[in-house]
């Protein structure tokens, strides 16, 4: 029953008003009052003389308190002294001791005299009448074989004379504290969720704590984070753990855990106190497994969630043990070199089939891997590795043709022709060119422009692309996170700008439309910006760090056309975008113009089988549900709240080898 010492009720007598309070323990000194609808936070130490040192607002006083026979008396150092009377209502009949209820000896709306028995109740397998403590009406609340404790409403009276009782009203209304409010500051989000762990009530929703912590939160600091919070649960659910396997009950866990640290019971008390708060704390760990999902590094997160997807699915551990094994790869403890160097392998073939390299997950033939071995000293591993990143990019695209000259480490040029996956192979279907130049620096890519570009406005309709890839690594900065080369790469994009408007000629006349930049920084993903001759070459803020194809696939350039989008940055999640919409052409209200989140998110790959029943559902409900922590994450930025509509697009780009009509059936169903 530890979980009751967390959150209680506190009835409160004071000049004929009852004050019902709903009390809830945050931290070890922490208590958290409500009352119509108003929190209030109280600080409580218990002194060595027994006084208990108090600070609630601007006010902070040393009170003394007294049981009596009347109530509780209260002595306010250095203020007055309190006396707040016992509860007592005759119209209320409560139980005197535990038990459970034999049978009510009144029928239901009987009169019963003042002393006189009303109810048997059975404890200790004695039977033993409840008699009331005043005349009227009976009315029951409770049914034979109901078990209750002491204290517990058994029935309520309609007095015979009410005129005899002192009447106690309920408190109604507002709730306004004559301290002061004062200028509490709230513990920091780490500790907030350390107490929530702990097994402490936590001061908002679990996971909007924990979102609101990594939310504000450098990315640097993600695996450390995650680490101290994932660890703190373990230290308590391991131990559990290790006595529910040997088919013990959870009563009998205990009274092992009791038994090994019987010089140390209050460690038994911590684990305890923790359990009892398992739903939120299992929110916690939830939440930071989404959060993190997109860490590629980290030896010591890697094994801890391995740890989680060891705990038993049952005893409250299933959904945390699942999300686990799924992320373990995702955060995989390979380091980044290991997996670079498995990919080479994989390269090293004079005739590779393609396929297989674009279907690879992207933790083992990603972009950042592919870029990093544009510079390796084997040629047939730099040809592969330049028209790999290029398939990849483009593997969504019918007809995709790819040709790769190579004249040294990161000096590689890939011509492709490709056509857009939702229109039609034949008739008018435009088939499109591009060109990627892989570079060893920013600084040669300066004089590229100047040279010809090989390619022709054979549609005379401007539909060709170009991008220029920086190998094997763009920045100079320290990489520490993701978004450790933000400044360099701002510069980047204003100077490429610059260089694309002096080439607006030279662009124009190979019929170039879309201009890519892709600046690897291994071992993260690499920095994408795309430019537009439509935009006069300006670089899209919507579409910066999304690969060129997404602006696409994701339909971006729909949404652009009806709304003015602002990116939320970051997203969690490799191949998600999340925006802030407002309609162009919207009338501005009195909250401003209305506005809308889109998630947007998309999968390449498969992991399932039709024919084997629902079981293959995990997949989308997956991509669906790191849709919603996209749209969960980004209502916690001020700017954005909880106000707007929300939409999610799902974007499934993969093939799948079933009857059209199955896929359709299946997908219903989903």
């Amino acid at each position: 029953q530890l979980s009751t010492m967390n959150s209680f009720p506190v009835e409160i007598a004071f000049k004929s008003v009852k004050y019902n309070f709903q009390v809830k323990r945050s931290a070890t000194d922490l208590l958290i009052f409500e009352i119509g609808g108003r929190s209030i936070k109280a600080k409580v130490r218990e002194q060595p003389d027994g006084s208990i040192y108090v600070c609630v607002g601007k006010c902070v006083m040393t009170v003394f308190g007294t049981e009596e026979a009347l109530g509780l008396r209260l002595r306010l150092e250095g203020v007055a002294t309190i006396m707040l009377p016992a509860l007592y209502d005759p119209s209320e009949l409560r139980s005197e001791f535990n038990g459970k209820v034999v049978r009510y000896l009144q029928d239901d709306g009987a009169v019963v005299k003042e002393g006189e028995p009303y109810v048997e109740l059975e404890a200790m397998k004695m039977i033993m009448p409840v008699k009331a403590t005043a005349a009227g009406k009976i009315s029951h609340t409770r049914g034979a074989g109901s078990i209750v404790s002491a204290g517990e409403l058994l029935g309520s009276l309609e007095l015979s004379d009410p005129s005899k009782i002192k009447k106690i009203v309920p408190f109604t209304g507002d709730f306004v504290l004559s301290a002061g409010a004062g200028d509490e500051e709230s513990a920091d989000l780490m500790t907030q969720v350390e107490l929530a762990l702990d097994g402490y009530v936590p001061q908002r929703e679990p996971a909007a704590l924990v979102q609101q912590l990594f939310l504000e939160a450098p990315p640097y600091l993600y695996n450390e984070l995650a680490t101290v919070v994932l660890d703190r649960y373990l230290a308590v659910e391991e131990k559990y753990v290790e006595e529910v396997r040997r088919n013990v009950s959870p009563d009998q866990a205990f009274l092992a855990l009791i038994a090994q640290n019987k010089e140390s019971l209050d460690n038994v008390a911590s684990i305890a106190l923790a359990r009892s708060q398992l739903a939120a704390r299992n929110e916690i760990v939830l939440s930071t497994l989404r959060s993190v999902r997109a860490i590629s590094n980290g030896a010591n997160l890697a094994d801890l969630v391995r740890r989680l997807g060891e705990l038993p699915s049952e005893h409250g551990f299933g959904e945390v043990a699942l999300l686990a094994r799924q992320y373990a790869e995702k955060l995989n403890a390979k380091p980044f070199e290991e997996r670079k160097s498995s990919l080479r392998a994989t390269l090293d073939e004079a005739s590779l089939s393609f396929d297989k390299v674009s279907s690879l997950k992207a933790t083992a033939g990603g972009i950042e891997l592919l870029a990093d071995l544009l510079n390796d000293e084997s040629e047939v591993i730099r040809k592969n590795a330049a028209e790999g990143l290029v398939r990849r990019i483009y593997r969504q695209s019918p007809g995709l043709e790819v040709q790769v000259s190579d004249e040294g480490p990161s000096k590689q040029t890939c011509t492709y022709s490709f056509q857009f996956a939702d229109v039609p192979l034949e008739g008018d279907s435009i088939m499109h060119h591009g060109v990627c130049c892989v570079l060893p620096s920013f600084g040669d890519f300066k004089g590229l422009l100047s040279e010809s570009i090989p390619l022709e406005d054979s549609t005379g309709k401007c539909v060709n692309s170009m991008s220029v890839v920086i190998s094997p690594d763009a920045f100079e900065v320290d990489k520490l996170s993701f978004y450790s080369t933000d400044k360099e790469f701002k510069e980047m994009i204003e100077e490429t700008e610059c260089l694309l408007k002096q080439s607006a000629s030279a662009l124009k006349e190979a019929g170039v439309r879309k201009f890519s930049l892709i600046l690897p920084q291994a071992p993260h993903m690499p920095r994408y910006a795309t430019f537009l001759a439509e935009q006069d070459w300006k670089e899209q803020p919507s579409c910066r760090d999304m690969r060129s194809t997404f602006r696409h696939l994701l339909e971006v350039a729909r949404l652009d056309k009806e709304y003015d989008l602002e990116r939320i940055i970051p997203a969690v999640g490799r191949s998600s975008q999340v925006f802030v919409g407002t309609k162009k052409g919207e009338a501005k209200g009195k909250l401003g113009k209305p506005k809308t989140i889109f998630a947007q998110t998309i999968t390449h790959t498969f992991d399932g089988d039709l024919a084997d029943g629902d079981a293959w559902m995990q997949w989308p409900e997956n991509l669906l549900l790191s849709a919603v922590d996209e749209l969960e994450r980004a209502r916690l930025i001020p700017e954005v709240g909880t106000k707007p509509n929300s939409r999610i697009f799902a974007h499934f780009n993969t093939s799948v080898d079933a009857d059209p009509m199955q896929v359709v059936d299946g997908v219903e169903r989903f």
